[in-house]
């Protein structure tokens, strides 16, 4: 099977697409755990965020 230059170009690009979709997913799941714990750490050090009224 002998791919031609636009196919290949096509395919890479699918390829290079879907790998950058995973990292993003990836990047937004780690994110939101180290959110997690760094907002849960100084809430442990300086006490629970105080709500603001406007």
């Amino acid at each position: 099977m002998d791919l031609i230059s636009n196919e290949l170009i096509f395919y890479s690009g699918l390829i290079i697409t879907g790998i950058t979709v995973i990292a993003a997913v990836i990047f937004f799941v780690v994110s939101r755990i180290s959110g997690r714990r760094l907002k849960a750490k100084l809430d442990e050090e300086y006490g629970p965020q105080e709500k603001r009224s406007e």
